[in-house]
């Protein structure tokens, strides 16, 4: 494997991405989220009562047990790994792929009354999203992708009719997602939006993976 590549490891409780050296990721993740230089991500499933420790508590013992050194990104999510999707495309001869699992038990709209302040620990994320490249990619281009998918995710959303049940109004994501950028050491792409074909190709996987997912 070069520098270039990451590879994937699916299993029951888990979804990872794998590489060598590191990648500079954005995230939301409850583990190391924000801006970090990582050594792979994780997607966990737990169950209510994995969730009443500190999330990141959960998910680094969780990498502790699976020998995984270094640093991991990691997202919790209560959704089936059965909801895994994923699609790949070319960008100027630079990989991109869309990583997801997703569970709709607790959709929202944007805007919709809080019903949860525990201050300790997070419910799990339901529909959770990794988007990785072999692109260069800068803090802002990082942050324009996630904007987009955000976007393209609603946009399935009110596709599907997909409705907050607190609310009524169609739902732009669940209360509890989480979404992560990770890029390469390839050629540089500043541009995401909805203008260029990067942006249209990134959210074009992230509506086919997400389509499939919730069917």
């Amino acid at each position: 494997m070069n520098d270039q590549d990451w590879h994937w490891t699916p299993a029951d409780q888990h979804f990872a991405l794998h590489w060598q050296g590191t990648r500079r990721c954005l995230s939301s993740a409850a583990l190391n989220g924000g801006v970090c230089e990582a050594n792979r991500l994780l997607n966990l499933k737990v169950s209510g009562a994995d969730s009443q420790q500190p999330p990141e508590q959960t998910l680094q013992q969780y990498a502790d047990s699976q020998g995984w050194t270094a640093t991991t990104v990691g997202m919790m999510t209560a959704a089936s790994m059965d909801s895994l999707r994923w699609a790949e495309t070319t960008i100027e001869g630079e990989r991109l792929a869309i990583y997801l699992t997703s569970g709709l038990s607790n959709a929202r709209c944007a805007g919709d009354p809080a019903d949860w302040q525990n201050p300790v620990t997070l419910p799990p994320g339901t529909i959770n999203i990794v988007c990785i490249s072999n692109m260069q990619l800068s803090v802002a281009s990082m942050t324009e992708i996630i904007t987009l998918l955000t976007e393209a995710k609603a946009h399935v959303l009110h596709k599907a009719n997909i409705r907050s049940p607190v609310s009524g109004e169609l739902a732009t994501g669940t209360g509890t997602d989480s979404i992560a950028v990770i890029g390469g050491s390839g050629k540089p792409q500043r541009w995401f939006g909805k203008h260029t074909l990067a942006g249209q190709r990134c959210a074009e996987l992230l509506i086919q993976c997400l389509t499939d997912s919730i069917v």
